[in-house]
């Protein structure tokens, strides 16, 4: 993935914008020339997701790298491992309104919950309290 977004920044015009949809790779996607991102992960971490790209704007890649660690985690616990029905959890945990997933999609199992709310906890205090 990395890889084609170098290959394709390196012959894209310069007004041509690359947008990754991965947050495991997002800030490795941004220094490798993507401009922005469209993520499930950011239904339920929206500040994260923009927490990452303003780090990375003002080249603070130290921090930057450090929450890209904790948010591909989440984004494998919460997306890849939860699909649809982990995104809308986790949006609920949040206060978004996340709701169950429509059939033939079933809602979480308690113990896919569990892993979820740390996850989330972890990334968002506040969460962790509740």
């Amino acid at each position: 993935m990395i890889q084609r977004i170098v290959e394709v920044a390196a012959q894209a015009p310069k007004n041509f914008q690359i947008l990754t949809g991965s947050a495991g790779v997002l800030h490795p996607a941004f220094a490798s020339g993507a401009k922005g991102a469209i993520l499930a992960l950011a239904s339920a971490l929206p500040e994260k997701c923009v927490e990452l790209y303003e780090l990375w704007k003002r080249s603070q890649n130290a921090e930057a790298q450090a929450l890209q660690q904790r948010l591909a985690l989440a984004s494998k616990t919460i997306v890849s491992e939860g699909s649809i029905a982990g995104v809308k959890y986790a949006m609920d945990l949040r206060g978004f309104h996340g709701g169950l997933p429509r059939l033939p999609l079933l809602p979480l199992a308690e113990e896919k919950k569990q892993r979820i709310a740390q996850v989330v906890g972890q990334l968002e205090p506040a969460v962790a309290r509740t």
